[in-house]
């Protein structure tokens, strides 16, 4: 991931090759999976259960003409004041924190000041679109004079802020939660989390939430990409300020294939985001994601040659065949899915959508569960990558 690349969330439009014949491919090729680069693409995964990035003794906001926080999220499970990025010191009373509420009484953004000795300030909206399961741009800017929200480069609300400058030497940055500082965690995944001395643009915002580089990059003061070894004690990120960093996650990964929410319920229905991170270098490359009610076990592998040679290695979708599967297969893009079948974005990524209409009532139907797995194909539409499986339930 180059420094003036960020995530963008949309996808391009499906391929244009016949999805029998794309899908067919995938099931006749033998593949070697080439394990992915070293250090890039990698996103911060947090379960919402304490986890956090925590770097202290940060210094350069003393004086600051103004202040941004931005950063790319996804959500993958409900939380209450998830924390996305927040700046405090010592005290636990200056400075900025940036956090998301997903579930319970709706999905909400909010970015509050906070100065020692006075009452706070903040900036909220609702924003269920960032509780889709898909991935979003935030942004939060102090101008000095107010502070404003954007979601996916969109504003969405400003509230007051307090006279600058902001006094942050010594203080904490927080990623995904802050230690006790806040008793709210993010249960998704994160990535690009990155602080400005100075107030971006409106302009500016909407260019970084498009995946486009930024003209300017004067005033960037801390970037966190994710793409380097976060078990390292001193810190290897690019332009990680001097200090200590504190590190405790359940995990630290990559994410092949994510889903959000966990189960359906037939009256109500609903939709669940199927969310497929590749890598940069499967820009543009063709994938689908495929289904079983079955289970994952003991998979389909995918033999045969490859581009007219010998395969170098088995791949195993982790899927068990039945009728589910036949119909993502030979059907991709019909309901109850959409964009199942399409080429991933400029970051090698994508979403796809299982959406539900509200069922009537069955007395004792029983649960319905189904597992998701992706393929993703190179330029020659043999599969290059089988994802993991997930599962959702409807009941």
């Amino acid at each position: 991931m180059q420094p003036s690349t960020v995530v963008h969330t949309r996808t391009r439009s499906a391929n244009a090759r016949s999805p029998l014949a794309l899908a067919s491919l995938a099931f006749a090729a033998v593949v070697a999976l080439a394990p992915p680069a070293a250090a890039q693409n990698r996103v911060l995964v947090v379960d919402g259960d304490e986890d956090f990035a925590l770097a202290k003794e940060i210094a350069g906001f003393d004086d600051a003409p103004g202040l941004t926080f931005e950063l790319w999220a996804r959500a993958e499970g409900p939380m209450q004041d998830g924390l996305l990025l927040g700046v405090l010191d010592a005290t636990l009373s200056d400075g900025l924190v940036l956090r998301t509420s997903c579930g319970g009484a709706g999905a909400t953004l909010e970015f509050e000041t906070r100065r020692p000795g006075q009452v706070s300030t903040v900036a909220a909206a609702p924003a269920a679109r960032l509780c889709d399961g898909g991935w979003h741009h935030v942004a939060a800017v102090d101008d000095g004079g107010a502070t404003h929200l954007y979601l996916d480069g969109v504003w969405l609300a400003s509230g007051p802020t307090f006279a600058q400058p902001w006094d942050l030497d010594n203080a904490y940055i927080g990623v995904g939660g802050i230690i006790f500082a806040t008793s709210g965690w993010f249960h998704g995944a994160l990535d690009e989390a990155r602080i400005w001395r100075r107030a971006l643009g409106p302009a500016e915002v909407r260019a970084l939430a498009a995946g486009g580089p930024l003209a300017n990059a004067t005033g960037l003061a801390v970037r966190y990409p994710f793409d380097a070894n976060l078990l390292d004690p001193v810190g290897s990120e690019h332009a990680l300020p001097a200090g200590d960093v504190f590190l405790d996650f359940e995990v630290v990964r990559r994410a092949p294939l994510a889903r959000f929410p966990a189960r359906i319920e037939r009256a109500r229905g609903g939709s669940v985001a199927l969310t497929l991170d590749a890598d940069a270098a499967s820009a543009g490359a063709p994938y689908i994601v495929l289904a079983s009610a079955s289970g994952t076990a003991p998979g389909v592998p995918l033999v045969g040659t490859v581009h007219g040679g010998p395969g170098g290695g088995a791949l195993v979708l982790p899927l068990v065949r039945d009728g589910w599967l036949l119909a993502t297969l030979l059907a991709p893009n019909a309901p109850p899915y959409t964009n199942s079948l399409g080429v991933l974005d400029a970051q090698g990524r994508a979403v796809a959508r299982f959406t539900l209409p509200p069922l009537p009532a069955v007395v004792g139907a029983p649960a319905l569960t189904l597992h998701h797995a992706a393929l993703v194909f190179d330029a020659q539409l043999g599969p290059k990558l089988v994802t993991n499986a997930v599962a959702f339930a409807i009941d």
